[in-house]
């Protein structure tokens, strides 16, 4: 595509697209036909913003590349008929003005709809531990809460029979009975 003369050049296409994109002509025309006729109207507006020639220019600036970025790319969704395909318009950089602005860039069109799958599945399955996580240290802190109640209850128990103990030192029967109390505090302890 040549972004001074606003035209473009169709280098290949897939079968299925060559009734709908013409070999070469004005590519503002052709983009906003195939963003019309191609795209889900819920991506509609971006797809055009991003392909537009002053975001083409603007986002392929010499200042705003990397040594290794030439390209940027828009996700967006194809009307298939019977279904909604994710696809992807990459826009690579082909040659620049001396001014380095971006002049000759390249556009093509993919069906990523299976990478989308997985990437969709992948984001499942991370939400999906997370809160199986949660559940785990939710499990986690209601046993600690549970035990840490269960432990206490016989120790003040004990705690409790001993000091009463102290208490009539000696009275034998007492003494018993609280020794038995703290036998059966200790053995739930266990």
């Amino acid at each position: 595509m040549d972004l001074e003369a606003d035209r473009f050049e169709r280098l290949f296409c897939t079968p299925g697209m060559v009734d709908q994109t013409p070999p070469e002509g004005r590519y503002s025309d052709m983009k906003e036909e195939l963003v019309r006729t191609l795209v889900l109207p819920s991506c509609r507006e971006e797809m055009s913003r991003r392909l537009s020639l002053e975001n083409i220019r603007t986002a392929l600036r010499e200042e705003k590349l990397s040594s290794v970025r030439h390209s940027f790319y828009v996700d967006y969704q194809a009307d298939e008929g019977h279904a909604a395909n994710w696809c992807r318009a990459t826009v690579v950089l082909v040659n620049r003005m001396a001014d380095g602005n971006p002049d000759h860039v390249m556009v093509v069109l993919q069906d990523v709809n299976e990478e989308k799958g997985r990437e969709h599945s992948y984001q499942q399955r991370i939400v999906e531990e997370a809160q199986e996580a949660r559940r785990a240290n939710i499990a986690k802190t209601d046993f600690l809460r549970r035990i840490s109640h269960d432990i206490r209850t016989p120790i003040n128990a004990i705690q409790g029979l001993v000091k009463i103990a102290d208490r009539y030192p000696e009275d034998l029967a007492r003494q018993a009975d609280y020794r038995q109390k703290v036998l059966y505090s200790s053995s739930i302890l266990l």
